[in-house]
């Protein structure tokens, strides 16, 4: 396949331009990407940011947390007193409650002065908890208090003072299990579950990476006496093969490191690229050493209905192909049989098996790009849905 066929890469790679504008264009959350699960978010922050409650923010490490925290704050009606965020597993167990609550004067040795701690000096503003599982069942205790009383305590002091400000909480933790365990209280459990917004990894919008790429390049480029103008198509087959388990922030760091690389050439190139994101095209999706397809690896849930397993390996292989075509959503629709809105619905896991809905009629027949590859299973001519006219049937 050349990369013309899979890609406009002028239209690309000229998107590049140093003068550009490394800001999201008509979007004022700072996320990138266009893909449905990330215009969720979105749609979730504009509805919550105005709202005096406590927001849930639940996504894997290196998806952006803090940074929809930021934009929760920021859209919101108190954007110009303070945000501040405490990093529940960097603070010292010791001194986390002092850092949070403050304490009086002579409280303890060294407490020379009386101090307001972080929850007071936000003010109206926002206190962002970050990796709340990692924080201990007493201090989750004296939070669960402050959110249910408004109120906190310095140490050694008896007068309490009102709260003002508003608590996001996030978290990589499956906080349930946590629960079972009896490593995090229920109570609280309870009290900061919902809203609850879910950040997804990158994996499951690898539709954005070309976005993000085009980004974290303008972004970078500067800072790093970089001038990449053109990225060499085999770079696109490593970035949107490779797992990304450190998802947004991993894909920021390799690019920092490839733009180091290629100081003093234009085009970005393989050779550029970390030597883990490199191997991950050839150990870990299927593919020869020259990057040839070979066999498509699909994990499916065990023991689940049909009709859900159906359901995820159709969202699982309609993301296989959009990777074939580098995202082209109206040709790998062509490819699956399908129109653009059905695929749409697969990848937003809203549809149920494409085959049962499949009508014929709707949209052309595939093409033969895909259509022979080993395991694919829509709109086969010999094998038709249901309820299709085959040739020859009256």
């Amino acid at each position: 396949m050349s990369p013309k066929q899979a890609i406009d890469w002028d239209t690309t790679n000229a998107r590049l331009s140093p003068t550009l504008s490394v800001e999201p264009v008509g979007d004022t959350t700072g996320l990138v990407g266009t893909s449905p699960a990330i215009v969720r978010v979105r749609q979730q922050i504009a509805r919550l940011a105005a709202l005096p409650v406590c927001v849930l923010i639940r996504g894997e490490t290196g998806t952006g947390k803090e940074l929809v925290a930021q934009a929760l704050h920021r859209l919101g009606p108190h954007a110009e007193a303070p945000f501040i965020a405490v990093n529940c597993a960097a603070i010292p167990e010791h001194l986390l409650e002092s850092e949070l609550f403050g304490y009086r004067r002579g409280a303890f040795t060294g407490a020379d002065r009386d101090m307001p701690g972080l929850i007071e000096r936000a003010g109206q503003g926002t206190v962002f908890f970050d990796e709340i599982g990692d924080m201990s069942l007493y201090h989750q205790a004296k939070i669960l208090r402050v959110l249910q009383e408004k109120k906190v305590r310095r140490i050694g002091d008896d007068a309490e003072r009102p709260v003002h400000c508003r608590f996001i909480f996030a978290t990589h933790a499956d906080l349930e299990h946590q629960v079972r365990c009896g490593k995090f209280r229920k109570d609280l459990y309870f009290r900061i579950r919902t809203p609850c917004v879910r950040l997804p990894a990158l994996r499951d919008r690898q539709e954005d990476i070309p976005l993000l790429v085009e980004f974290f390049l303008q972004k970078y480029q500067p800072l790093l006496g970089a001038q990449v103008r053109d990225i060499h198509p085999r770079v696109w087959d490593f970035l949107l093969h490779h797992s990304w388990p450190g998802n947004v922030r991993e894909l920021e760091s390799v690019l920092v490191s490839a733009l180091v690389e290629a100081r003093g050439d234009t085009v970005l190139r393989p050779e550029h690229l970390p030597p883990e994101v490199q191997l991950g095209l050839n150990e870990g999706t299927g593919t020869t050493d020259r990057g040839e397809s070979n066999l498509w690896t699909i994990q499916v849930p065990r023991l689940q209905p049909l009709a859900v397993v159906r359901a995820e390996f159709e969202r699982q292989y309609a993301r296989l192909v959009l990777q074939e075509t580098r995202f082209d959503k109206s040709r790998s629709a062509r490819i699956l049989g399908i129109c653009r809105a059905t695929l749409y619905h697969i990848l937003d896991g809203r549809r149920g098996p494409m085959v049962k809905r499949t009508q014929p009629e709707d949209f052309p027949r595939p093409g033969p790009e895909l259509g022979d590859h080993p395991g694919f299973p829509f709109a086969d001519p010999g094998n038709p849905p249901h309820g299709a006219r085959t040739d020859g049937e009256s």
